[in-house]
């Protein structure tokens, strides 16, 4: 599966022992029986450009799988 120039997906595997957490613009698509939250990462870091700038990430939890394209921008 190739969606952008960026190289083919990465599959990763997720298990109830296992959850996952991802760049939303990283994310592709999933598949199988996952419950998708946000995750936040606020704090005064953040505010003051001292943070990792991944203010916002997608949690995965349950049984399936998770399709990602990492790309540094």
């Amino acid at each position: 599966m190739v969606v952008v120039s960026d190289g083919p997906a990465i599959v990763l595997e997720v298990s109830p022992q296992h959850p996952l957490v991802v760049d939303p613009q990283a994310y592709v698509c999933s598949r199988g029986r996952l419950q998708q939250s946000f995750v936040t990462d606020i704090s005064w870091r953040n505010a003051v450009g001292e943070g990792n700038g991944e203010a916002f990430s997608l949690q995965f939890n349950g049984s399936g799988a998770v399709y990602i394209q990492p790309a540094e921008r």
